[in-house]
């Protein structure tokens, strides 16, 4: 056994360097924008000042999640030259340099995904193809999930780890793994804000499950290991939430809860023949063309002016018009796009709390009360339009993983189930409060390339000498 071990480990080992040669030339010199940028921006006045700011004029704000600017930061002091300019970083070699974090960040994810697959029932062969799954999405998504300073990646690695320590805490009882799974949530917390609500209805979820099954409070101590996981994750994300208290006068965890939900808002306002379009919109890249066809519409229905131009997200031909009715702040109006006219609000909410203290928690806070305003006066056209962006997610990830999560509680296989409830709750969390594109649902995509070789192999006959395959019937 000790031999086998030895010889396992060994070929853990090559694996682990092949994949991190391979995975390396996947970082071009291709500069940092958008959220990478705000990231980078970040982790550069982390570096050379010990100030968490997206602003490049260093004045603190709580505008993104601190864990990957903090890393950044880490690296860039590793490297050396933090008084350099962010300009000198964003771009050529050096930007190639900070990416290589996300080695690190795919070698977790590949371990997560390995170790959940086989603490989950699956042999060495389906989990084996569990990890060439997730590499082979990886590779298709590279340029804005591993060549970049973007969070989705770390956020798939956190929440993978969780998902994995999550059901074998339940399947085990022992309270060791709730606590790791708490202390990574509150790591994924502090890289997607949303993970901590996902991490409240999560907990109430696994309450509920084990009252039901022990036909009422369950006497194994559960409840106690949840509140241990809460705990847990409280410990991680409380320093951030009191620093933002000190600076700011709130306990959030980031001053972007509010603009994303006046998109929501705003692209719920749609009209009737828009609501019959908003599956061709919403349809993945790939498959929007036939998706379009199929539902009486086409792409070109799409663009500026057209029958669904207002779910089009490009540069407006009359940025002035857009201007007007954000300045209004009376929503969306006939022609313009949901999406930069929701921006343009946001910018100019901005603008006019430019001479508070903090001007972006102020504007997110006007935000967020502008955006409930809108549901609340309509809150069945929200729920209405739930599904579409349930569908928005990934042509409807959310839903599949659910209806697997359901089939495994009716064949008792709680720790399937427990293991897809955090990715299932962050898609109904997206779906819900978020305008949910499809980058939103990556963190959930491990979790399916888990799950699809385990049902494969379920599929098959049983053989002599393979346990697994029994176990996943049960």
């Amino acid at each position: 056994m000790t031999v086998h071990r030895a010889i396992g480990s060994l070929v853990a080992v090559v694996v682990g360097l092949v994949l991190v040669g391979w995975w390396s030339t996947w970082l071009t010199t291709a500069p940092a924008r958008a959220d990478a940028l705000q990231n980078l921006t970040a982790g550069w006045n982390l570096a050379r000042s010990g100030t968490f700011s997206t602003a490049k004029d260093g004045k603190p704000n709580m505008f993104r999640e601190p864990l990957v600017p903090a890393v950044t930061a880490v690296a860039i002091r590793m490297i050396g030259g933090e008084q350099n300019t962010r300009e000198h970083w964003a771009s050529g070699e050096r930007i190639r340099t900070l990416k290589r974090q996300n080695l690190v960040w795919m070698l977790l994810l590949c371990i997560g995904v390995w170790a959940s697959a086989r603490g989950l029932g699956a042999s060495r062969i389906a989990a084996g193809a569990s990890v060439g799954l997730v590499n082979g999405v990886a590779f298709i998504l590279r340029p804005e999930l591993v060549d970049t300073l973007g969070s989705d990646l770390a956020a798939a690695a956190l929440l993978t780890g969780a998902s994995g320590l999550l059901a074998q805490g339940w399947t085990t009882g022992r309270w060791r793994w709730w606590i790791g799974t708490g202390l990574v949530l509150g790591l994924g917390v502090l890289v997607k804000a949303s993970l901590l609500y996902v991490t409240v209805g999560l907990a109430l979820g696994l309450m509920l499950l084990a009252a039901w099954r022990a036909k009422g409070w369950p006497g194994d101590n559960r409840g106690v290991a949840v509140i241990l996981m809460l705990l847990a994750t409280a410990v991680v994300t409380t320093p951030w939430s009191e620093r933002n208290n000190r600076l700011f006068g709130v306990r959030a965890l980031t001053d972007r809860g509010g603009d994303v939900l006046l998109l929501r808002a705003y692209e719920n306002q749609v009209t009737a023949a828009e609501y019959s379009g908003v599956w061709c919109a919403y349809a993945p890249g790939r498959v929007k063309a036939p998706i379009c066809k199929l539902t009486g519409w086409s792409r070109g229905d799409l663009r500026e002016g057209r029958p669904l131009g207002r779910f089009n997200r490009a540069n407006p031909a009359d940025p002035a018009a857009v201007h007007r009715v954000a300045e209004a702040g009376s929503g969306p109006a006939p022609g313009l796009s949901f999406y930069r006219t929701a921006k343009a609000r946001f910018f100019v909410l901005i603008a006019r709390h430019k001479g508070d203290p903090a001007p972006l928690t102020a504007a997110d806070a006007q935000a967020k009360r502008e955006a409930l305003a809108l549901i609340r006066a309509n809150p069945g056209r929200h729920l209405m339009m739930t599904p579409a962006f349930l569908w928005r997610g990934l042509g409807g990830l959310t839903v599949w993983l659910g209806l697997v999560a359901l089939v495994a509680l009716a064949r008792r296989r709680d720790d399937l189930a427990v293991f897809l409830t955090p990715s299932v709750g962050l898609g109904l969390f997206m779906a819900l409060f978020s305008h949910f594109i499809p980058r939103y649902a990556w963190p959930m995509i491990p979790a399916a390339c888990v799950i699809l070789p385990l049902i494969l192999e379920a599929a098959l006959p049983a053989r002599a000498g393979g346990p697994h395959r029994a176990a996943l019937r049960s």
